[in-house]
């Protein structure tokens, strides 16, 4: 089991999906710029992403019109930022 793995201070853009998660395990995912994507984060297994603190394209967080998306279960985003960090 890969415990432990943190994901911060990324600007991810291009890509249909930003961060991949396949583990049991709690990831965390914070203070990254989710820029032009249809997935922010997509959870893959049954462990958690912490995903609070980032930036999903736009003001209004993931899963709005504009916003990176979240995709799978556990995916924990809020709060999230309101500006590009």
């Amino acid at each position: 089991m890969i415990t432990g793995t943190v994901i911060a201070g990324n600007v991810i853009q291009q890509e249909e999906i930003g961060v991949a998660t396949k583990t049991n395990s709690l990831v965390g995912v914070h203070l990254n710029n989710f820029v032009s994507l249809m997935t922010g984060i997509n959870n893959l297994d049954g462990g958690s992403v912490g995903a609070q603190l980032n930036w999903w394209g736009c003001s209004n967080g993931p899963k709005a019109p504009g916003c990176a998306d979240v995709s799978g279960t556990n995916v924990f985003f809020v709060p999230f930022l309101t500006a590009p960090n």
